[in-house]
């Protein structure tokens, strides 16, 4: 196996991303978990329990850093399907590529790996189900959903887990799909809304000049990073998903400057339609206003700002006329999950320590679901160039530092929560020559073979 995979490496230009690199980036790994480990022993043992250091010391950091969700774990679905994924791949490889075949391969890769993480049942049917938190289990006891999203905001903090965290678009989702069928037709929406965002990319990717092979490779390096392969079928998150691509390409449509009123309604949408599904709307806002500054600082543009100001101001105003109607406060239903995320208040002034950790979590989990080689490349590009070549993902990657530095994603589960952002990573991508896309393509489907294979994601 070792011979065929260094033959196939062999092929493509690997210079993209060296062997020190990878080495640089275990050793980094390694000296987080060692640090973390050491204090949770000093802490577990060297220390009175209550005492202020031992307060101090608690971290709410996996013993699997930074993998917030995962049990470790032998699929041995593998065996049956380890030839099928294998021919696949050498068929990706060979095959003159082209977008609908890139699509349609990359449905195969994630329909295939998750059959590996699970077969039939687990691997797509009882995700929706998993745990006893999660959206469906909180849709079960919906009566009506007139009077449930009116009520929402009262029955906020008592809701489950998982609704509690989100503004209502999750729940009811689930509550249509499965109130009127099963739990199966909501996993067959969820994989078909998985299989959309591949054709989003390929439209997001059509507004540049780029050789319909490129747009081809970079469609089939987004359905094998982890993030994508992982999650995009296990979870409501596929939903929203689109909403967030849509969203992109809008900004896109409007930055290329061709078609600018049809880039704002899309970017519309994609905003009221997030915003109805997670509070993780508030990164478009913050993309929206870094995206505004960046055009005058480099273009002279101020009109993006009037733009800016147009669409948050419609967002509000939908929701406005949607609390007038039906009763649900967007803005309080905000407030009170950003309360719940830090009941005690901003965590870097009353637990430094684990905010530290828990940082680092948050960012080190993101950049490995990105795929490894993807993410070595990407810290490797110089600050100048990603500013002025590739402003959607720096974009992108500042708004998530922010994010991260005020606190957000306490809990981690970057990896599924952020899955949005990865489009506007591999927009860095989007001039790499064929042999470097392909040996991207070969090292991430490795990387999710290996994390399906041995790990259990479903939270």
């Amino acid at each position: 196996m070792k011979q065929l995979f260094n033959k196939l490496t062999n092929e493509y230009d690997k210079s993209i991303v060296t062997k020190k690199d990878y080495k640089m980036f275990l050793i980094v790994w390694i000296i987080f978990l060692a640090v973390i480990s050491t204090i949770k022993i000093f802490r577990e043992y060297y220390t009175i329990e209550g005492s202020e250091l031992y307060n101090f010391l608690k971290i709410d950091v996996p013993n699997y850093f930074p993998f917030s969700i995962f049990s470790l774990t032998f699929n041995s679905t593998i065996l049956v399907l380890a030839i099928p994924i294998l021919l696949l791949i050498l068929y990706s490889l060979k095959t003159r590529m082209n977008p609908s075949k890139a699509i349609f391969i990359g449905i195969l890769f994630s329909l295939g790996l998750n059959f590996v993480n699970g077969g039939i049942e687990n691997g797509f049917i009882n995700t929706l189900t998993y745990g006893d938190v999660t959206y469906y289990y909180e849709a079960l006891k919906i009566e009506n959903w007139v009077s449930w999203l009116a009520e929402f905001n009262s029955n906020h903090l008592s809701m489950l887990n998982h609704s509690a965290s989100h503004p209502p678009g999750p729940t009811l989702i689930i509550y249509f799909l499965s109130d009127i069928y099963s739990v199966i037709p909501a996993t067959i929406t969820y994989t078909i809304f998985s299989f959309s965002n591949l054709i989003l990319f390929y439209f997001c990717l059509k507004q540049f000049d780029l050789s319909k092979v490129n747009i081809s490779w970079l469609v089939l390096l987004y359905s094998v990073i982890p993030s994508f392969n992982i999650y995009s079928i296990l979870c409501v998150d596929s939903a929203f998903l689109v909403f967030f691509n849509i969203f992109l390409l809008g900004l896109i449509k409007y930055q290329k400057g061709q078609n600018k009123k049809g880039g704002a309604i899309l970017i519309l949408i994609g905003l009221v339609l997030v915003g109805f599904f997670t509070f993780a709307v508030t990164y478009l806002f913050a993309v929206l206003g870094l995206f505004a500054i960046y055009n005058y600082k480099l273009k002279k543009e101020n009109t993006s700002f009037r733009m800016v100001r147009i669409s948050i101001a419609v967002f509000f105003l939908v929701y406005y006329f949607i609390w007038q109607f039906w009763g649900f406060n967007w803005l309080d239903a905000f407030l009170t999950a950003s309360k719940s995320e830090n009941p005690n208040g901003f965590m870097l002034l009353n637990h430094p320590l684990n905010y530290i950790f828990t940082r680092l979590e948050g960012f080190w989990e993101w950049l490995v679901f990105a795929g490894l080689p993807v993410s070595i490349y990407l810290i490797k590009i110089p600050f100048k160039k990603f500013y002025k070549e590739y402003p959607f993902s720096i974009i992108a990657i500042i708004t998530i530092v922010l994010m991260l530095l005020s606190g957000a994603f306490r809990t981690g589960e970057t990896g599924r929560v952020l899955m949005f952002t990865y489009p506007y990573l591999l927009l860095a991508l989007k001039d790499l020559e064929i042999k470097k896309l392909k040996y991207l393509f070969l090292i991430c489907i490795s990387q999710s073979i290996i994390m399906q294979i041995f790990g259990f994601w479903i939270w």
